[in-house]
């Protein structure tokens, strides 16, 4: 459902059904039309249309090496989920926390929160085909301005897949960012704090 500040879904919904809301609230968030061009290139129509988003989560729980398209752009929209874990106590927990989480995990419901309008949102992905095929590296970007200061970015979230052993949130390369406008030294100190990110544990295949 589309709510004031978010949208939210239970754990069953299929991920056609969720590209279906974030193109009805697209109006309300830079971050929903992105998600569901990239939901887009998940599988295909008819997996999209049984296939539920907290199935491909689980799988990617399984899978910690698998490069998911929508465990990478949920982590940068910021997506948080409701979850019961092992001592039956329900918790919040970001997208990098619940593939972390240890023993049988129920997954309840996801929150994807609408972002301001000085907002900018993207994702992007690399891989052989367009649609029905594993991302060879993924990429979430969410960056916001600070409105008193034109131009300064004052929060920033990046999430990459396939360049590393699990999902990685490039929090270097993110703080790297804060504080500063998009020119070429900011993104000279970005790349090198991405680097610094992406060496705690590089893929095999990179």
């Amino acid at each position: 459902s589309l709510d004031g500040d978010a949208l939210r879904c239970g754990a069953s919904v299929t991920i056609e059904k969720v590209i279906a809301l974030l193109e009805q609230g697209s109006a309300g968030s830079p971050s929903f039309s992105p998600l569901a061009r990239h939901m887009k290139r998940i599988a295909c129509v008819q997996v999209r249309s049984v296939a539920s988003w907290a199935g491909n989560l689980m799988f990617t729980r399984e899978h910690p090496n698998f490069p998911s398209d929508m465990a990478t752009i949920l982590a940068a929209a910021g997506a948080t989920f409701d979850v019961l874990g092992v001592d039956s106590k329900r918790q919040t927990c970001s997208t990098v926390q619940l593939l972390g989480l240890k023993g049988r995990v129920l997954v309840l419901s996801m929150t994807i929160p609408k972002l301001t309008a000085s907002t900018v949102f993207e994702t992007f992905k690399v891989s052989p085909r367009h649609v029905f095929a594993a991302a060879t590296v993924n990429f979430g970007a969410c960056i916001e301005f600070d409105d008193k200061q034109g131009g300064v970015v004052r929060r920033a979230r990046f999430s990459v897949g396939g360049v590393t052993e699990t999902l990685l949130e490039a929090a270097k390369a993110a703080t790297a960012l804060c504080g500063r406008p998009l020119d070429n030294a900011s993104f000279k100190a970005v790349e090198a704090a991405l680097r610094q990110d992406m060496s705690v544990c590089a893929s095999k295949n990179e």
